[in-house]
């Protein structure tokens, strides 16, 4: 079963790298060989001209067609293209993948990478100087994401070392041990800074980098922190009356606002279906399933197709009927996890 989650969240996650797809149709979407072409053919290719050969890394500010613009360089991107590298040399055993992986790898433990106080830095200069700001939580998931993967194509323990880092420095510092959840960040020594929980602090943590920790090493730990974890999302996040998944709370998990993305409640939903797969825990499939059900009756635009934006939570059929690219990629994903269970075509 981990294998078969680990293939699916390659080619699932392939479409979080960006650039839209070439002649897109439902034809042959159910072949693995139609995402893998995707992945090699129209996505990857892109950023590949993004390597900073002068300082490093790859170029975070870049334009539509490709030009890189300056600017400094987000460890978290680095982390994502990272990603995306490895991840294109499991799928074609191309060599070169390989070598643009080590390179932002490089990047990523050398100035990334808070060497006094641990963590990954939100942004650095080309001269590998770091930010001394607060850190995030979303800098430190997906900062995760890239070197769990490395390690996952190369088995370089180094790349793993830094994630078990950051994940303790999370678990020590950002947890809530009274109400559960992490907090929104801490400040640049890790110290406590607020009380305010998002939705990136709980399902980034998921998404980025800790299924894939736990798949990559089969710590049963981890496993249980993912446990953890989600059980506070489907017990605090996921109204049980709609379906929902709210976006911002105070430390008692209290909703504060009413405005809601589309995507991440559909990116919830694939989370739980992932943890159901992982558990056999049908707490999890059922928080998908209502997920799923309230997403596609007010989220799917039944005229013209695609996710709606955005939605009001306490007026539902109000939304914002604007399409982002990342929604669709995250409602697809969900489609993609219910058909794998379900095998309803619909």
């Amino acid at each position: 079963m981990n294998k078969k989650i680990l293939v699916l969240s390659v080619l699932f996650l392939f479409l979080i790298m960006g650039c839209g797809a070439k002649n897109q149709t439902a034809i042959g979407v159910m072949d693995p060989q139609y995402w893998k072409t995707q992945a090699i053919k129209d996505i990857i290719p892109f950023w590949e001209k993004t390597i900073d050969e002068d300082y490093g890394g790859f170029h975070t500010d870049v334009t539509y067609e490709g030009q890189v613009e300056a600017g400094s360089k987000l460890p978290r991107m680095n982390s994502r293209v990272v990603f995306g590298f490895a991840a294109a040399y499991m799928l074609s055993g191309d060599e070169k993948y390989l070598r643009f992986a080590e390179h932002g790898m490089k990047y990523l433990s050398d100035a990334g990478w808070d060497k006094e106080n641990g963590g990954w830095y939100a942004f650095t200069d080309d001269y590998g100087g770091g930010d001394m700001g607060a850190k995030n939580m979303f800098d430190q998931t997906y900062g995760n994401l890239g070197p769990v993967f490395y390690y996952i194509v190369t088995g370089d323990k180094r790349a793993l070392e830094l994630v078990g880092r950051t994940h303790t420095l999370m678990n020590e510092n950002a947890w809530d041990k009274k109400y559960g959840g992490y907090y929104t960040m801490v400040d640049n020594q890790w110290q406590n800074i607020t009380t305010a929980k998002s939705f990136n602090a709980q399902l980034d943590t998921c998404t980025a980098y800790l299924i894939y920790y736990y798949l990559a090493t089969g710590d049963e730990n981890l496993l249980q922190d993912l446990v953890r974890l989600c059980d506070v999302i489907v017990e605090k996040m996921v109204d049980k009356k709609t379906g929902f998944v709210g976006e911002s709370y105070t430390a008692d998990w209290t909703g504060k606002e009413t405005e809601l993305w589309g995507g991440h409640n559909t990116k919830t939903g694939w989370v739980m279906m992932r943890m159901y797969y992982l558990t056999g825990n049908k707490e999890y499939l059922t928080a998908a399933q209502k997920i799923d059900s309230a997403q596609r009756k007010y989220m799917w635009d039944k005229k013209h197709g695609g996710w709606f934006f955005k939605f009001i939570s306490t007026r539902p059929g109000s939304i914002d009927d604007s399409k982002d690219w990342w929604t669709q990629e995250e409602g697809n994903n969900l489609m993609l996890n219910m058909y794998y269970h379900s095998k309803d075509k619909k």
